[in-house]
């Protein structure tokens, strides 16, 4: 499971929302760094625009939305598709 604390310092401050967790299907536009800091990976979700994490202590699961950010400046032209980062 991967905690998401390490991340917690990049995130701007917010003032506590001492206690109060979100009713499901709400979003509420951010969500408190005490939650964020407890949350941890539990499934890939659809793997392009959401993923699902826990809280920890409260059990509580969240549909997170991601980002995909593509890197065309890193690109390389490769001779096949293939999942494999060396292309044999």
């Amino acid at each position: 499971m991967t905690h998401v604390a390490q991340w917690i310092e990049q995130l701007p401050s917010k003032q506590s929302v001492a206690g109060s967790i979100p009713a499901v299907g709400t979003n509420t536009g951010h969500m408190d760094k005490e939650i964020i800091k407890r949350l941890y990976w539990i499934d890939g979700g659809d793997g392009v625009e959401y993923e699902f994490w826990e809280d920890s202590l409260t059990n509580q699961i969240y549909r997170v939305p991601i980002e995909i950010v593509r890197e065309f400046d890193e690109a390389e032209a490769v001779d096949q598709v293939s999942k494999f980062s060396d292309n044999t």
